[in-house]
């Protein structure tokens, strides 16, 4: 039986071919089989407070304000809501994450919060129509210390068979001073669906 000449070599060839097609390729190959993000932005959205007697719609601003804010009417507590179509969602996804953009904001040394909600509503409703409509238990709360920009939260667990989901956003606005309730501004201003800018910062889900 004949032998092959410089066998030791070749066979070192093969492995390193094996070893860079591991290093190489194969993660070339998951990555073009990841799904694309897909981009949804919110189907509804507003705001509103006591200060505005729930008869106020908001849903066509191009700004949505949530946390104790000073207007005519006074200071009061504002809350914005955003919700989502999930009828017809990505076929594959991973994750999701709601992007919304922070362009103004007063203290920054506060938590908001986040609570998403399932129910049915649009934002052509008054502020008491939108209220009288919302569970009283909320699926899930986040809080986050903001800044201005760009916002993303990972909402994957939540996403469940939920045909529609809402965010509603708000912000503490008090805090204790000698054992006394201390009322602060303390809200920030978010870009509504409405809003004239670059589609990046408009309030929205990314599947991916």
């Amino acid at each position: 039986m004949r032998k092959i000449k410089n066998a030791p070599f070749w066979i070192g060839i093969l492995i390193g071919i094996i070893i860079i097609s591991g290093i190489v390729i194969f993660p070339i190959i998951i990555e073009l089989n990841k799904p694309k993000p897909v981009y949804y932005i919110a189907t509804d959205d507003t705001y509103y407070s006591g200060a505005d007697f729930y008869e106020t719609v908001n849903g066509n601003r191009s700004f949505l304000v949530a946390g104790r804010y000073i207007n005519v009417s006074g200071s009061s507590f504002y809350y914005a809501f955003i919700k989502f179509d999930l009828k017809n969602i990505p076929k594959r996804w991973v994750k999701c994450e709601f992007s919304f953009y922070i362009y103004e904001y007063e203290r920054n040394y506060w938590n908001a919060n986040i609570v998403i909600l399932s129910n049915e509503w649009n934002e052509e409703m008054n502020s008491f129509d939108i209220d009288s409509n919302l569970p009283t238990h909320s699926a899930s709360d986040f809080s986050w210390e903001h800044n201005l920009g760009l916002q993303k939260i990972n909402i994957t667990d939540y996403i469940g068979d939920n045909e529609s989901i809402t965010i509603r956003i708000g912000a503490h606005g008090t805090y204790r001073s000698g054992g006394s309730l201390v009322f602060i501004n303390n809200y920030m201003m978010i870009y509504s669906k409405e809003a004239n800018t670059t589609i990046d910062k408009l309030p929205q889900l990314i599947w991916s």
